[in-house]
């Protein structure tokens, strides 16, 4: 039975592996004839601007994710000296 798993995910790899490089192939095929359209080239801008948007935005996020660890730390911190003060 695990056996019957392995081949099944073996199969699994080979056949993406063979999909991406035909994938890399078309596209090779692609920019070489002649690239791509305007309205590839706005598409692909625009997919790229939403991309540095979410990246701006995760940013932004991880400062704030640090920020709260910082003020849950500190407030760990005092809480273990106030349950210290309290056991004296």
């Amino acid at each position: 039975m695990k056996m019957l798993f392995v081949l099944g995910g073996s199969l699994g790899l080979i056949i993406l592996a063979i999909a991406a490089i035909g994938g890399i192939i078309l596209f090779s095929i692609k920019i070489i004839k002649g690239g791509f359209s305007h309205k590839d080239r706005q598409h692909l801008a625009g997919e790229t601007k939403m991309v540095q948007d979410i990246y701006q935005g995760l940013r932004k996020m991880e400062t704030r994710v640090e920020s709260l660890e910082t003020l849950l730390m500190d407030q760990d911190r005092k809480g273990d000296k106030q349950w210290d003060d309290f056991n004296r």
